[in-house]
């Protein structure tokens, strides 16, 4: 292994695969559900899963300050109801290639929002892989006839939605951040709490607004319905 990937990078790494890997399989889901009811039924199956590690791992460091709590619901409601909403609409409108490149301001972004809330300052090394990965994101982020083409309309909410996914995901990272300096607790509470403050909230606003769109996304018929695998679960 080489001496600078640490267990942080390693893991930091293996995130952004499973980040990619998962947005390909979000863009299919998208065809059959709305950004809300595809942020619930994410949000359910995802705090489940999680539950069973939790009590597999036997893991009971929660947090116990006040504060800790309010950091990670706060960067749920930001980073996963307001953040994955936005995203999932943008792989609606331009697609996964797009989305993802726009989404790689993220890291400049949390880089910002470290100085201004946590007070803690990059590297000028670390600022100038920002600044690289910055530059690749305006290159990168025009039409290519590579990709499939979509309309002006289509192309102007997928850029502002993407851009409002990175905004707030970024936002909610460095929060959940605050929480985790805040007191030693599990990594795996720490996300759990996270994910299931903005999935409620999510699932609030559907059930209030739309509540046949919410039943919809919590039995996922409709995905059972065109998809063979789905249809042998439900």
């Amino acid at each position: 292994m080489i001496d600078w990937l640490g267990l942080g990078e390693l893991f930091a790494i293996l995130a952004a695969i499973v980040w990619a890997l998962s947005t390909i399989l979000y863009k299919g889901f998208s065809h059959h559900l709305t950004p809300m009811q595809l942020n619930i039924s994410k949000g359910v199956l995802a705090s489940a899963m999680m539950l069973v590690t939790i009590a597999i791992t036997q893991d009971a460091a929660l947090p116990h300050h006040l504060i800790s709590w309010l950091w990670l619901i706060a960067g749920g409601v930001i980073g996963i109801a307001i953040g994955d909403s936005a995203y999932f609409t943008a792989l609606r409108n331009i697609g996964p290639a797009r989305t993802l490149v726009i989404e790689s301001l993220a890291p400049a972004l949390v880089g910002v929002f470290n100085i201004l809330l946590l007070n803690h300052y990059l590297s000028p090394f670390a600022w100038c892989g920002i600044v690289l990965t910055t530059i690749g994101v305006v290159i990168a982020i025009k039409p290519e006839k590579t990709l499939p083409q979509v309309d002006h309309q289509h192309y102007r909410k997928g850029v502002l939605c993407a851009l409002a996914a990175a905004i707030c995901q970024a936002l909610g990272m460095v929060m959940s951040k605050g929480a985790l300096n805040n007191e030693h607790m599990s990594s795996l509470w720490a996300a759990l709490i996270r994910l299931a403050a903005g999935t409620m909230t999510v699932a609030l606003v559907v059930a209030v607004f739309k509540s046949s769109e919410f039943k919809q996304a919590l039995t996922l018929r409709e995905l059972a319905a065109n998809n063979g695998f789905l249809r042998l679960c439900f």
